[in-house]
């Protein structure tokens, strides 16, 4: 093997392994050091792209990282094909040193990665019908994991739940010492209607959930004659008081979202990240793409 130039298709098979590996193999040691950074600075890039261009021009963002390999592969296929004898690949080709170099730098790469999602982005996909039409069934989407300590009213956000191991997505429509309800399906905050423009109901019917009396305990009725008669429905419950620390959250969909109403209330620190964008959505029903979904913001 030493007495032969590196073989384009090894440089390029070694490349997509790693990037910077195939130019190794090359005998140019010094692009392999930059193999690496260039992957994880078009990663950050492609997401910065998915953040931050509006609607379908995100589909751009998913260009950057296949364009730096697509590049990485001819560049090290050009050198291997190109490699006069006395750059051969016997000083480096050293399959058990290719093999040691891909696990660490994978691992370290892998690390960052790691670190980039804990502190500036997460991905989530969603298969329930809880925020429609906000976010539909078969959505990828980005999310913020920098929660703010102060939460606003009105926003989409990720949670967990205490005994689940998935994630959670709802709107917080109230925090802490606010006041809520909803009289047929209409929520009222400190006393005022609520517009919600994102709200969904395809099923006006009304029953009570034994799941909710939780929220006797909470009340915030004048009259506390009234308090042993209570007895919330879906669409009709409160008023009641949100503590210090936590937030009221409902679905969008409010026939499909098993919400604060049925759970109780959202610790703050219960909060996991801020979703922004969708990045991909699929009709599984239709099996087809939604196009004009790519790129949309959440609000």
């Amino acid at each position: 093997m030493s007495g032969k130039s590196p073989r384009s298709t090894v440089a390029v098979v070694l490349t997509l392994i790693l990037p910077g590996l195939g130019h190794l193999y090359a005998g140019r040691p010094a692009y392999f050091f930059l193999g690496p950074l260039g992957l994880f600075f078009s990663v950050l890039l492609t997401i910065l792209g998915i953040l931050q261009l509006p609607g379908v021009a995100v589909l751009a963002s998913f260009l950057i990282l296949p364009g730096f390999l697509l590049v990485m592969c001819i560049h090290a296929g050009r050198f291997a094909k190109r490699s006069p004898s006395k750059e051969r690949a016997s000083r480096w080709l050293r399959w058990p040193l290719y093999v040691a170099l891909a696990l660490a730098y994978s691992h370290l790469v892998g690390s960052a990665f790691d670190l980039v999602e804990a502190r500036y982005v997460r991905t989530f996909s969603f298969s329930s019908g809880a925020m429609e039409l906000t976010i539909l069934p078969g959505e990828y989407i980005v999310a913020d994991p920098r929660v703010p300590s102060e939460l606003p009213r009105d926003v989409v956000v990720t949670y967990e739940v205490e005994g689940e191991s998935i994630e959670f997505v709802g709107r917080i429509v109230a925090i802490s010492g606010d006041t809520v309800e909803m009289t047929q399906g209409a929520l009222v905050r400190n006393g005022r209607p609520v517009e919600e423009p994102y709200a969904h109901l395809s099923d006006n019917s009304d029953s009570p959930h034994p799941w909710m009396e939780w929220q006797h305990e909470y009340l915030a009725l004048s009259d506390t004659a009234g308090v042993p008669a209570y007895a919330p429905t879906l669409l009709t419950w409160g008023p009641i008081s949100v503590p210090d620390g936590s937030v009221f959250i409902l679905g969008d969909h409010r026939d499909l979202s098993m919400d604060s109403r049925f759970r109780g209330f959202v610790g703050v620190n219960e909060v996991t990240g801020l979703p922004k964008r969708v990045y991909f959505s699929f009709d599984a029903e239709f099996s087809v793409v939604r196009w004009s979904r790519l790129g949309q913001m959440i609000r």
